[in-house]
């Protein structure tokens, strides 16, 4: 878990490279545990309420990323949750690295998005003789995925937001049960700016830039619980081959093949008397990349061609991280689904190969 984060914080925290103005945000919330499956219901007894901190910066126009999503903010938070249901479900804590995008507006009176991804700490977990109806989550250290939409305005030092978030905590099924925590709140923040004098952000078109096709070829492996009644842990191993053509300096779209060994879903299957190639799962997938830099974001959707023995049906997803560490390779951290279904969590390392230039539009 400690490698996670710190793959985690590289992916997002390191986007504040060359930036000026910074805040200080608290922010209040009032919400809900959101029961998204038939076995939770009775885990929701109470309004949830949460309190953040959080520490900003602002991007300065210096590289060519902030231009393109119009002055983005990125930064860390601390966030305490108590959802309500002190017995069950217990306390919520999540530290994590974000970035806000304009949608509408800027930075300083606009729309914002907000996304983050960090570690989460549940005090209360699945047990069979103590806590057994928390069948949402198995673990205690988690990961934790959060997305906000609000709309915040500037005045002198201080800034405002209003707007609703949703939270979602879970281990990628390194330990079940692993249905989820997920928690909507509406927020209300109020930021202090931490320098005297603003520092305007800078636009300029003179930033261009060549688009990228080529082929590109990852490696990952990651771990976890198989289904059955024994419960134990298994490693998974991928390798994935895709070409991605860039259609804007912001995103990219890309096809791809995927070939994926899941110890875990045949665990209790004669290894000796079927072929290794029966449990091996492959599949096709499309997918599109958001660019910040020398990291980006991703979301794939797929079908097996040959599903192995798992029972989840006949599509996956897969959205996760990247980030550059040369010209050419880059590291990758992504979460595999089934709809809302956790698989695995995988640690990656990826390869550029057989790339062309293009002109781009912004």
């Amino acid at each position: 878990m400690r490698l996670l984060f710190a793959i985690l914080s590289v992916f997002l925290f390191s986007l504040a490279e060359a930036q000026s103005d910074s805040w200080i945000e608290f922010r209040g919330s009032h919400g809900f545990f959101i029961p998204h499956r038939t076995t939770l219901p009775q885990l929701q007894q109470g309004h949830a309420k949460s309190f953040e901190l959080s520490y900003i910066k602002q991007t300065d126009g210096s590289e060519t990323w902030h231009q393109d999503y119009k002055g983005p903010q990125t930064g860390i938070g601390f966030w305490y949750i108590d959802m309500g249901n002190r017995r069950e479900l217990g306390d919520f804590f999540a530290l994590y690295p974000f970035i806000g995008v304009p949608l509408a507006g800027d930075a300083s009176n606009g729309l914002m998005l907000r996304m983050g991804v960090g570690l989460a700490y549940l005090t209360k977990t699945y047990d069979l003789q103590e806590n057994m109806f928390n069948t949402a989550i198995g673990s205690k250290i988690n990961y934790n995925f959060l997305i906000a939409m609000r709309y915040q305005r500037s005045m002198g030092r201080f800034m405002m937001s209003t707007g609703l978030s949703i939270s979602h905590a879970s281990n990628a099924s390194i330990r079940l049960p692993n249905l989820g925590v997920n928690v909507a709140n509406a927020d209300l923040t109020l930021a202090w700016r931490t320098t005297k004098e603003a520092h305007p952000f800078i636009r300029t078109d003179a930033f261009t830039k060549a688009g990228v096709s080529s082929w590109t070829g990852i490696v990952s492996v990651g771990m976890r619980q198989s289904d059955s009644f024994l419960n134990n842990e298994h490693g998974v191993q991928e390798l994935r081959l895709m070409w991605e053509n860039d259609f804007s300096r912001k995103l990219s779209y890309d096809i791809g093949a995927d070939l994926i060994h899941n110890r875990a879903t045949y665990q209790e299957f004669d290894t000796d008397t079927l072929s290794g190639l029966f449990f091996l799962q492959a599949g096709l997938h499309i997918g599109i990349k958001m660019r910040f830099g020398k990291s980006s974001l991703f979301l794939h959707n797929g079908f097996y061609v040959n599903q192995g023995v798992q029972e989840q049906g006949g599509l996956y997803h897969r959205f996760g991280g990247r980030r550059s560490i040369s010209e050419r390779m880059f590291l990758e951290l992504s979460l595999k689904t089934h709809y809302a279904k956790a698989d695995y969590l995988a640690l990656g390392m990826g390869y550029t190969f057989n790339s062309k230039e293009k002109k781009l539009k912004r």
